[in-house]
C-alpha cells in the first residue's frame, strides 16, 4: 500500500484532559477518554484512554 507524501507537519500546544465516561452499567460501562483541546477552546480530538497506562 502506497502512502501519500507528507506536505506539512508542525508542533502546537494543546490541552489534554481525561474524563470519566459511562454510567457503570453493563450497557454503558465506565471508561476514561482523553480529549485534546486547542488553547482557544476547540475540541480537536478524543479517544478512549488506556487505563492501564500511567500517563
Amino acid at each position: 500500500m502506497k502512502s501519500n507524501p507528507v506536505i506539512s507537519a508542525h508542533v502546537m500546544p494543546v490541552i489534554c484532559i481525561k474524563v470519566v465516561t459511562g454510567d457503570g452499567t453493563q450497557e454503558n460501562p465506565t471508561g476514561i477518554q482523553a480529549q485534546y483541546w486547542s488553547l482557544d477552546g476547540m475540541l480537536l480530538a478524543q479517544r478512549n484512554a488506556d487505563i492501564t497506562a500511567n500517563k
